[in-house]
């Protein structure tokens, strides 16, 4: 009996350092990144009938924000675009990490713009039909007194799109699971205007340009290898 214990014991602690084994990051998919360069030199300045709006001025935050934003990521990117066939502008804001585990992750806007106090509202997940393929996006309504920014965003986690604390936990869980750490970067659309409609029209407008007008790494990197193959 007791050596009966002995083997079970036995097969019970190899099995819990092999799980431990596979679930010990071994890779990192920021290493795909690697090479491409800065979001400033990757990201193109004009594309399509977008171009890059000049001498804008970038989004003030509080200094305790602004260091809990530089400890979670390696590289961001803020700038307007404007169409030049209608004049109209939208804002990009790019924020990548490294390294995606529990503690360094990609936050959502609702985190950041609630902590300058913004309310946030109207929050809902959608999906944009962009180059045959259907593209999560999350899209809330920031306010802050007369100032009303309409938001569509993604998260790339590795190879996946997610939105939310429930997708991102399962993409985590999927990468340990696989022994992979993986980078992500956030991408978020945005418009100050009143007309919530037109809006998310116009988000959809411009990043079907910001993906289907681009080299294919740039495309890698905001959404991954997986989504907009085919």
């Amino acid at each position: 009996m007791l050596r009966r214990r002995t083997f079970i014991f036995a097969g019970g602690a190899a099995a819990s350092i092999a799980a431990a084994y596979r679930l010990t990051p071994k890779a990192n998919t920021a290493q795909a990144r690697a090479g491409k360069g800065s979001l400033d030199d990757l990201v193109p300045r004009q594309f399509g009938t977008w171009r890059q709006l000049d001498g804008q001025q970038r989004a003030i935050v509080s200094p305790d924000l602004q260091a809990t934003l530089d400890t979670l990521y390696s590289d961001t990117l803020a700038r307007t675009y404007v169409d030049t066939s209608t004049g109209q502008s939208v804002m990009l804001s790019l924020a990548y990490g490294a390294n995606q585990s529990r503690s360094l992750r990609v936050h959502k806007p609702e985190t950041c713009y609630s902590a300058q106090g913004f309310q946030i509202s109207k929050t809902s997940n959608r999906s944009l039909s962009i180059h045959s393929h259907q593209l999560p996006v999350m899209q809330l309504i920031a306010t802050q007194g007369p100032r009303v920014e309409y938001i569509s965003y993604w998260i790339r986690s590795g190879n996946d799109i997610v939105r939310g604390w429930v997708e991102q936990n399962l993409s985590t869980l999927k990468h340990g699971l696989q022994g992979v750490i993986p980078d992500g970067i956030l991408v978020r659309v945005s418009t100050i205007h009143r007309t919530e409609q037109n809006d998310y029209a116009l988000h959809a407008q411009f990043i079907d340009a910001l993906l289907t007008g681009n080299k294919p790494q740039v495309v890698e990197v905001l959404v991954g290898q997986t989504l907009m193959q085919g």
